[in-house]
């Protein structure tokens, strides 16, 4: 029994698999998501396979979305009854195998762009649908992670959830989740983005006040700075139907490719405000930083620019999306050479407006971030925001009575703000020649160094606040000090016969490094352990940097904007 015959509708570009179909009455998550997911996807004719139940016919025999409904093909003497929710098997017996020995139903998602496999039970599909159509963009929903699994039993099954998120996340495109703390929990999932359910903004506005605000604070939690007069306004914003429909858009819509066609050139601005986002493989996080600016008061004068630094993803699909939720956008291919700089650099070029903030593409921004830089830079060339250091998963930190937005630099420098909180004039950097290129770390401290040598002040403004995401696994934060470490060393070697800095010796950076280990092995706790890591990757990373910039003289020239062949002087 369906609702589709064959022939009479578009081809439908989403498939969705899902154990039931939902209607209009369904007021589980679940279901009401399920619900606004194929309103979202109207423009792909999405269609629903379920199978043949009395539950389902009975939700047809009301209306449901356009679906279809798959006879069960058990093999005989098998019982075909449906296994609770919480099993991560599969929900009916026979489904699968009628899926893929149907002919209409092969054709169906051999012709599809996307095949959806919603809920848990859904999950072992997985496999059989990547072997049989390895060109459709696999996706899976876990609607379950999203809550507190208070109701799983413990032991066997818990160790089965597991088991089937993992399986599936390491055959699916993209896994969804409904919340960052949801994603947190999939701890070896790196496919993991985040889905704002819509019914939240609803709830607050109709039919549920109640229940939105302790589903607001149990696992959206609200920051207690940010700037609405109360929940119910937060909650319409960061849950309203236009960021749903994006967020849904950049990950079932059809891949595009960054614009190759405009040359980076000097050009007059048209914008009083560009943001330049640099982003690398960043499909999974880049949907939060986006809807953060396009939450902004003023993201209908802005100018944005993504400088997609050769990613191998979807990070220009899911930008694209958002291309109308501000004054100007484009995509723009900042592949000719490895490295933020370089993607920084091409993004500032190719923009149009008088000043820039440059942000990254992990992070996220709190409410009238823009307000506060734009203020700053009418009376300032160079500025300098405050990073909130955030967890993956956890609520964003309150703001310290006394933020402070600018840092030391190391060995003397003069002081800086990271690169992803950095505001500045179009015009004071092309003068200092850009963000030196030859950095791959450390290049802020570089840039913000050179355009104060010019003779500009660096002021730091403590009203606008971002959330600076921080790396989840023990081994990137590793990794990310050794390099900062190591870049360290390339900075002074540049700098120190201009500038007075402190002096350093290979020998007082072996020391630290001894102690440091020596700490992260009697480390007791997570923080510890996570400092002391950090600690050890940094001191590491300058060993080696002293041995490759100090010892064997091998330092990289300078590479910045004036070396480009298409700035006019």
């Amino acid at each position: 029994m369906n609702n589709v015959e064959s022939g009479s509708s578009p081809r439908p570009e989403v498939v969705i698999i899902a154990p039931v179909i939902p209607d209009e009455n369904t007021q589980g998550l679940a279901g009401r998501y399920l619900l606004d997911l194929v309103a979202a996807l109207d423009s792909f004719n999405p269609l629903i396979f379920s199978p043949d139940t009395m539950r389902n016919r009975r939700t047809a025999a009301r209306g449901a979305p356009r679906h279809r409904l798959v006879e069960l093909n058990a093999k005989p003497g098998t019982r075909r009854q449906v296994r609770p929710l919480t099993s991560p098997l599969p929900a009916h017996r026979g489904f699968a195998r009628a899926l893929l020995e149907d002919p209409e139903i092969v054709a169906i998602m051999d012709n599809a762009r996307v095949i959806e496999l919603y809920g848990l039970e859904s999950t072992p599909l997985a496999m059989s649908l990547r072997k049989r159509f390895p060109s459709a963009r696999i996706t899976v929903t876990l609607p379950d992670v999203a809550t507190d699994r208070s109701t799983t039993p413990p032991g066997v099954a818990s160790r089965k959830f597991a088991r089937a998120e993992r399986r599936a996340s390491g055959v699916a495109d993209t896994v969804i989740t409904f919340s960052p703390e949801a994603r947190s929990r999939l701890a070896e999932v790196n496919n993991a983005t985040v889905i704002f359910p819509p019914f939240m903004a609803r709830s607050a506005a109709s039919f549920d006040p109640s229940a939105a605000h302790q589903r607001a604070e149990n696992h959206y939690p609200v920051p207690a700075d940010e700037r609405f007069d109360d929940v119910d306004s937060w909650i319409r914003h960061r849950f309203g139907w236009k960021q749903f429909k994006r967020r849904v858009h950049a990950v079932y819509g059809p891949d595009v490719s960054c614009d190759a066609g405009e040359s980076p050139t000097h050009r007059e601005p048209t914008f009083a405000l560009s943001v330049v986002i640099p982003v690398y493989n960043g499909e999974h996080g880049l949907s939060d930083q986006l809807d953060s600016l396009a939450m902004q008061p003023e993201a209908d004068e802005l100018d944005v620019v993504i400088a997609d630094n050769g990613s191998t993803d979807r990070s220009a699909t899911v930008a694209q999306a958002y291309a109308n939720a501000f004054g100007a956008f484009r995509v723009v291919d900042a592949s000719a050479a490895r490295g933020p700089s370089h993607a920084r650099n091409i993004g500032a070029l190719m923009a149009r407006g008088r000043d820039i903030l440059f942000v990254d593409a992990d992070d996220e921004l709190r409410m009238g971030y823009v307000s506060a830089m734009r203020s700053a830079l009418e009376r300032h060339v160079l500025v300098g925001s405050v990073p909130l250091l955030s967890m993956p998963g956890e609520a964003p930190p309150p703001i310290p009575k006394e933020p402070k937005s600018l840092r030391p630099g190391p060995f003397w420098f003069p002081e800086y703000a990271l690169g992803g909180a950095l505001g500045v004039r179009r015009e004071t950097m092309l003068e200092a020649g850009g963000f030196d290129e030859s950095f791959r770390g450390h290049e802020e401290v570089d840039f913000c160094g050179r355009i104060q040598q010019l003779g500009y002040e660096m002021v730091g403004v403590p009203t606008a606040v971002y959330d600076y995401r921080q790396r989840s696994t023990l081994r990137d934060a590793f990794r990310q000090y050794q390099h900062y470490g190591h870049t360290s060393i390339q900075l002074w070697v540049k700098h120190h016969e201009e500038i007075e800095l402190q002096s350093i010796s290979l020998r007082s950076t072996v020391r630290p490094m001894v102690r440091a280990a020596l700490r992260t092995i009697s480390s007791t706790d997570r923080i510890s352990l996570e400092q002391n890591i950090r600690g050890v990757g940094w001191m590491l990373g300058t060993v080696g940097g002293h041995l490759r910039y100090r010892v064997f003289g091998s330092i990289p020239n300078s590479k910045l904007i004036n070396n480009f062949k298409s700035v006019d002087e």
